[in-house]
Order: structure tokens, then sequence, then C-alpha cells
């Protein structure tokens, strides 16, 4: 037996090498016999000298066992195999003949076979799967937008880049959406690290299989802007003495038409208790400016409850017939309300102490008792009246002049001048002059007087 000593790895020596086809000798010849600067071995007895059985030792200092050609190159020892495939790779295990490594002339490199078929193959820039949609490693310089480690093998502007060191980028479309920060890099404001999204790109989040909701972004303006509805939030929370803080911004332009709705709104089950109001100018701000809390509406100064325009710095519309629709006091039984329309009613106290006042008097709630007309007064017209009676009454003829009035006749009137003051008796008939009615002091009866051209003339005689 000739013992042939060359450098091989401990791989190399477990490793079985396949399909190939070695420059050594061929042929055959008979025991002690042989090629010229040959030496042959005979696998099995017999005269038949075979390429395949023999080991050979060549003369250009080469040697090869069945095909396979080990070669000396200079101080190193090469073994060199034939190309193979990926069903039988040139290099395999005997105990997986179809696992191993091979030249692979479609991928441009070296093949790495599973079972027979191609799972990898390594060219002079890249490690990458065989299936398109495999993953695939670069040798290239990563950057931000740059990715080496591709999830996608065919796709080489995605994956992982590298803006710099202890700085990992993910990137798509050869663009850099999200950056992560080791804790080593900028301590002066982090110390364990950070996630940085690039600017005016949205951290975006799956609703369904098919469909996403942009969640927020920094603007160019160092803004954060939600791109969805925020929901269970807990609330938000200022830091101690925040100062003046401005909760929610929105911006106006000139491109929105003059009167246009500029709001937003807190709602609670489809109900909006919370509503802030405006509407632009068209020139690139707001005005009519209110705020809408359940019913209750300021606009520029003025106060509404149950009306979006209110009229006046208080205005309540919150229906008509009774004090719940109204504006209360105290212990809610004391207030106002508008009793019918254009009819204001004063409530104290609950029940029927009411007052009522419209355009044309002011007026007791029940019908039987007073009544202050809205007209003008004379000496035959009240003013201070009874809402069943309006004819009685109160009136005034003058300047410091009082008349009273029964049945729209000035009965009696009481006049006030620098000289005197009198009391002047009068009747609607001609022919009848005043009466006066008198009780007597024992209570029994009554005395009439009636005046004559100066003469009075008294009797128990009615004079009425």
């Amino acid at each position: 037996m000739l013992v042939i000593i060359g450098i091989f790895t401990t791989s190399l020596v477990m490793a079985r090498i396949n399909n190939n086809t070695g420059s050594g000798g061929s042929g055959s010849g008979t025991v002690g016999t042989g090629t010229t600067g040959q030496v042959p071995y005979y696998a099995s007895g017999g005269t038949t000298l075979t390429a395949t059985s023999s080991l050979f030792i060549n003369t250009d200092g080469s040697v090869t066992i069945s095909n396979v050609v080990i070669e000396a190159v200079a101080s190193s020892t090469i073994v060199r195999a034939g190309d193979g495939s990926a069903a039988t790779p040139s290099y395999s295990f005997t105990g997986d003949t179809d696992r191993g490594l091979y030249l692979d002339s479609s991928g441009g490199g070296l093949g790495y076979a599973n079972a027979g078929t191609r799972d990898w193959f390594i060219t002079g820039n890249a490690i990458s799967s065989n299936d398109t949609a495999g993953g695939g490693l670069l040798d290239e310089t990563a950057s931000a937008i740059n990715p080496t480690v591709l999830p996608r093998r065919s796709n080489t502007s995605m994956g992982i880049g590298s803006n710099a060191i202890d700085q990992l980028s993910l990137i798509a479309s050869s663009t850099e959406l999200l950056r992560l920060i080791g804790p080593s890099v900028d301590t002066a404001t982090t110390t364990a690290g950070r996630v940085q999204l690039p600017n005016d790109v949205f951290l975006t989040g799956a609703d369904s299989a098919s469909s996403f909701v942009n969640m927020f972004k920094v603007n160019s303006n160092s803004q954060i802007e939600v791109g969805g509805e925020l929901t269970n939030l807990g609330g938000f929370k200022f830091e101690e003495d925040s100062g003046a803080v401005t909760h929610t911004y929105m911006n106006v332009s000139s491109d929105a038409v003059d009167g246009t709705e500029e709001s937003f709104s807190f709602t609670i089950d489809g109900v909006s208790p919370l509503k802030v109001y405006t509407e632009s100018d068209g020139a690139g701000g707001v005005d009519t400016s209110r705020v809408d809390v359940d019913g209750i509406l300021t606009s520029t100064g003025d106060v509404g409850i149950g009306t979006t325009s209110p009229k006046s710095s208080l205005h309540v519309n919150g229906g008509t017939g009774s004090l719940a629709e109204g504006l209360a006091f105290g212990d809610g039984d004391t207030g106002f309300y508008e009793l019918s329309d254009d009819t204001l009613a004063l409530q104290i106290g609950g029940g029927t102490n009411r007052i009522y006042i419209d355009s044309a008097s002011m007026r007791d709630a029940d019908n039987n008792s007073w009544a202050l007309l809205n007209e003008s007064p004379s000496a035959t017209n009240p003013v201070m009246s009874f809402q069943a009676d309006t004819n009685t009454g109160i009136g005034r003829a003058g300047d410091d002049i009082l008349s009273l009035i029964a049945g729209a006749n000035e009965i009696l009137r009481l006049t006030d001048t620098a000289a005197t003051s009198t009391a002047t008796f009068s009747t609607d008939n001609a022919n009848v002059g005043a009466c006066l009615k008198y009780e007597d002091n024992d209570g029994a009866g009554f005395t009439y007087c009636s005046f004559l051209d100066g003469v009075q003339t008294c009797s128990t005689t009615s004079c009425e």
C-alpha cells in the first residue's frame, strides 16, 4: 500500500467527494507492469487496471484517487473536485449524499444543496436564498438608505442597514423608516436608547387584514400629528407648572371659504357635550368663535343655553310653560321662564305665586287680581287696573293730577299745585252731581251729602 502524505483538514477527511473527473492514470496492465510515471494500486485481484479503482502518482506530481486530483502547488496542497450539481454535490457526506456544496453555474457562485435541491448560493458579493422571496446578505457598505440584510433577496431596496455605529436602520424603498439607537449614542438625552422615526413619516397600525390607520408622525414644524381617532386614553397629563399650554391646535388657510366651519368636538356615545366652533374668514383666519357645552354656548362673550345663536349676553331657550324650562335661583322654586311666546313669568316660591309680563301688561297669575297696563293713562283710561275690569283703576289727567276711574269715568281727581291741593268729585251725568256717602258713627246707617251752588245738603236718603 502506498501512503500519501498531504495537508487535509478534519472536515475534508470526513467529506465524501463525488462526481469528479481526475487527470490521473487510466488503462490496463498486468501485475508488476504499468504506465511510465504511474504507480498502480489494484483494488481487487486480477490484472485489470481501472481509473475508478486505482491510485496513481502522475508525472506532474499530482495524485489521483478515483479521479480526484490532489495537486501540489508551491508549498500548499489543493484538493480539486469536479463541479458537481444540486443532485450530486461535489462535497457531500457519507450519511447524506445529496447535501453539500457544488459549483453553481446558474447562480454564478458556490451552491449549497439540501435534499438534492439548491437552498442557498454564494457569489462574490452576496449570500442568497434560492427562493426569490427568501433572505439575503450583501457584501456592501450599509447606510441609512442602503440595506445589507435583506428579508427578500429580490428586493435590494428593503431591509436592514446602519446609519452609524450602534444605530440600526429599517429601510423600505431606499428610505429609512425607523432607526433604533443604542444607549451609547446621544447620552445627553437618553440612557436607555430610543426608537426614531424620520420626519413626516407616520407610525401605522393595522386595524384589519387589509386596512391600516396612520397613528402619528412628527411634521416639518416639529409638531406631532395624529392620523386617526384616539380611544381609551386614560387622560392627558401635563408636567407640573407647565404654564400656558396649547392643548389642541388647528391651522386654517386662505383656501377655506369664508363661513366654513372649523371646529372640533368631544363626543360620548354619539352625543357631543362639548364643541369648540369657529368659522373661517376666507383670509387664513377665523371668526364667529364660540364654545357649545351641552347646549350652553359662548359666542364672543354671549352665552346661550339651548341655542347656538345667542341674542344677548345670556340667552336661555329651554322651552315654555314652567320654571323647569327657565332660569331658577336658590332652591330652584324661584326664577324666570317663558309662559308662552313673548310672555315672561316670574315665579316666587313655587305654586301660583306668579307674575306675568308681556307687551300689553304686567299682571298677577290670578285673573281677578291686579294688572299694570302698558297704555297711555288719562282721566278716563286707568293704567293701574284689574284683569277682569280694565276700565276701572287709577289714571292721570295731567301733570300732578291723579284720577280715580270707575267704568272709564273719572270719579275723583286729586290735584296738587303750588297754592293748594284739591280733591274733585265728578260724574259722567251732567244732571247728577257728586254724592258723598258717609257711614254713621254708630255704624247703623249712612249719611248722604251732595252739593249745589256751594250749598251742601245731607240726609239719610241716598243720593247715589
